[in-house]
């Protein structure tokens, strides 16, 4: 009869290379479970304490939870040797005392050669030969001296006693790139929007976005002013190298304002495992601020292994993307395209692509041209793991902004925000469609926590004046306005509707100078036609005139939603026109259509037959 016992494993250390074997492949296994190893290994059979585990890995007296890290650093050995604790084979749990190494375990000779010592000893007692015990001995050491380094960059918590439970809040800072090689900057960029994301799925903890973040690269501000600037009560500081098919993070957890080191360690992998490597800092960080992984706020399933082209790919892709122009976003399909190519399986490629379509139909393209596209993409994405939250949040947008579904677009965005609550962008997709039905309080609700998610984005700040605008709270608007926009000169959509709101309150100049500093930063005829608008509201109907004329010589060349084209005329009274205007956005699938409920620069045609037409085709109607 088989025998159905499972299958042995037969484990190898070679201290030389500091790596563990299984077999001949090699065990992904960080340094402090790999000191935790060779301590356990060198005193085989003999009980090893908490105590002289936490001394031999952090130094005496240093401030840090020890159970909480020993327990994390024992679960990852065990999984590294498919350890069960219950019926261990290797590490033996002594309750209250601390373990014991009882495994069989294979231990490479040193290459430095040692006279008489041509062959690997097997540990199964703690009867080791003593040159054994004589290199193991110098390891020990070894570490007991880099733990002291750990010590010095922990010493100052001594001092103060803070809690880590008080960290609730955080900002990943762009990991640095140490490779010494400019062209890599994509990839560290890259990785620290990817780590952010691994460490917003954390329920219980508010994590600002990587858009907000960016601009702190330069690295001109301390840790106080940046935590300050993003109200967060830590940071993550590191670096990144890339070489060949290994990658290595470095990762420390500060807490602010007092710019204290809490937490860091060193992680390397295989290409790849970048995926995992990424969770595995997000599950250390989280024990360190004690937040336990429930059911509410569980990270997505372990990452699969990734093609490390494929990931280069998806990296370059975000770069791309983060341009924010025309060309940027074709490129960033392109990427993105090749990653999936390498590997057809890769959901964020295909998510990547919704999201640069999406923008494009927004801003640059005829929507039927891009939101179809995007809309495929979004669902292959979900098809391959539906936990997948921007995906969500791009088939959101397709619902909203070009089929008008808008319960469908709701019910993204909330899912979207289920599976990451740290997702500003799915706040801000729901605080839209709030706005767009007229629930206007909601809408300012839902745009306050996207705010406190992604305090510096561009997109969030410009639809919180908006918004503020649509929702006739021409007050709210213009003192949040003059604040964005003294903060962000160059955020032209804040501009042009604190200008409106200022021409709504009848402050003529204050108008058109923000009208006109829109256009300054922003060429697009989208940007003009909103200056004509404000034109218009002023009773520069001359100039207006002249500005609509000119949009519509533009648009021939570049996209821009006939919806505020039509708005203007209206506004210069040409109701004929701006209906035709509105009714070639309906046709068109125009973004813009998401304001005809509530714009007030409607409000002078909403008897009229038309406007009530309008209303019903998209779905609006009461």
């Amino acid at each position: 009869m088989e025998s159905t016992s499972p299958v042995a494993h037969q484990f190898r250390l070679d201290r030389d290379r500091y790596q563990l074997l299984d077999g001949s492949s090699r065990v992904r296994l960080e340094k402090q479970p790999m000191e935790l190893l060779i301590l356990l290994v060198a005193r085989s059979g003999q009980l090893v304490t908490r105590d002289e585990i936490a001394a031999t890995l952090w130094g005496d007296d240093v401030f840090v939870d020890i159970d909480r890290n020993i327990n994390s650093i024992v679960r990852k050995l065990r999984r590294a040797l498919k350890d069960d604790p219950d019926h261990p084979r290797f590490l033996e749990t002594v309750i209250g005392k601390g373990y014991r190494f009882v495994g069989p375990l294979e231990i490479l000779p040193s290459r430095a050669g040692l006279a008489g010592e041509n062959a690997a000893h097997s540990v199964t007692s703690p009867n080791l030969p003593k040159t054994a015990q004589r290199k193991l001995g110098f390891a020990i050491l070894a570490l007991i001296i880099g733990a002291a380094f750990t010590w010095l960059a922990v010493r100052r918590l001594e001092q103060v006693g803070t809690e880590y439970s008080q960290i609730r809040s955080l900002a990943v800072l762009p990991l640095a790139n140490v490779s010494g090689d400019a062209s890599q900057e994509y990839f560290a960029d890259g990785m620290t929007q990817e780590l952010t994301a691994s460490l917003a799925q954390i329920g219980d903890l508010r994590v600002i976005s990587h858009t907000s973040v960016m601009q702190y690269k330069e690295g001109h501000k301390s840790v106080p002013e940046i935590a300050k600037d993003l109200h967060v009560d830590a940071l993550i500081e590191g670096s990144v190298l890339r070489t060949r098919d290994r990658v290595r993070v470095t990762a420390q957890l500060i807490r602010a304002p007092a710019d204290q080191t809490v937490w860091s360690n060193t992680y390397e992998r295989d290409l790849r495992d970048v995926l995992s490597l990424q969770r595995d800092i997000a599950d250390d960080i989280a024990e360190q601020v004690k937040i336990k992984l429930t059911r509410s706020n569980r990270m997505s399933a372990d990452p699969r292994p990734v093609d490390p082209e494929a990931h280069d790919a998806v990296l370059q892709g975000l770069s791309n993307y983060d341009k924010g122009t025309e060309e940027g976003l074709k490129a960033a399909i392109a990427n993105f395209q090749n990653a999936i190519a390498r590997d057809p399986k890769y959901a964020a490629a295909y998510a990547g692509i919704a999201d640069a379509y999406v923008q494009l139909g927004v801003l640059y393209w005829p929507p039927p041209q891009a939101m179809p596209q995007a809309k495929a993409a979004a669902l292959n994405a979900l098809e391959l793991d539906p936990d997948l939250s921007v995906a969500h949040v791009s088939l959101g947008n397709v619902h909203y902004f070009y089929e008008w579904d808008w319960a469908a677009a709701e019910r993204e965005a909330r899912k979207a925000i289920e599976l990451n609550p740290s997702n500003a962008y799915a706040r801000d997709l729901l605080a839209e469609y709030y706005g767009t039905i007229g629930r206007c309080d909601d809408s300012v609700l839902e745009l306050q926590r996207a705010r406190d998610l992604a305090p510096l984005s561009v997109e969030i700040l410009g639809d919180t004046v908006m918004w503020s605008f649509m929702c006739r709270k021409y007050d709210q608007a213009i003192s949040k306005g003059e604040a964005i926009t003294t903060m962000q000169p160059d955020n032209s959509f804040a501009q042009v509707f604190l200008g409106m709101s200022y021409a709504k309150k009848g402050h003529s100049p204050e108008a058109i100078r923000h009208a006109d500093l829109a256009v300054q930063y922003d060429k697009s005829p989208l940007i003009a036609s909103f200056r004509a608008n404000v034109y218009a509201l002023v009773g520069r109907k001359d100039d207006a005139a002249a500005a609509l004329a000119e949009v519509e010589r533009r648009r021939v060349e570049q996209y821009s939603c006939s919806y505020e084209i039509g708005t203007g005329y209206l506004l210069l009274g040409q109701i004929d026109r701006g209906f035709r205007w509105l009714d070639n956005a309906y046709q068109a699938r125009s973004e813009c259509m998401i304001l005809v409920k509530v714009d007030p620069r409607l409000d002078d045609v909403r008897s009229d037959p038309r406007y009530h037409t309008l209303l019903h085709r998209v779905g609006l109607a009461d």
